[in-house]
């Protein structure tokens, strides 16, 4: 899913800015992670783990994802991404 925090941030961010300051486009790049679990103590959940939801099946129950998909908004008119 969407990581809220960063949701946030980009909202904030990009509040007070005018429609042409607010313009940027979505990266999105797959990558593979690390192999492991770990228990992030800033936001809480586990990292690592592989969520399907009810829809699906697990194709290893309890498995540990090693790959992600990362999207990236990167505004056209700001220095930061």
């Amino acid at each position: 899913g969407f990581n809220k925090l960063a949701l946030e941030n980009i909202c904030e961010a990009m509040s007070g800015k005018s429609a042409h300051e607010r313009w940027g486009g979505v990266m999105l790049d797959e990558m593979a992670n690390a192999k492991g679990i770990d228990f992030d103590t800033c936001t809480l959940p586990w990292k690592g783990t592989v969520d399907y939801g009810e829809e699906i099946s697990d194709l290893v129950p309890n498995g540990l994802a090693d790959h992600i998909l990362v999207f990236v908004f990167r505004p056209y008119l700001a220095g930061w991404i």
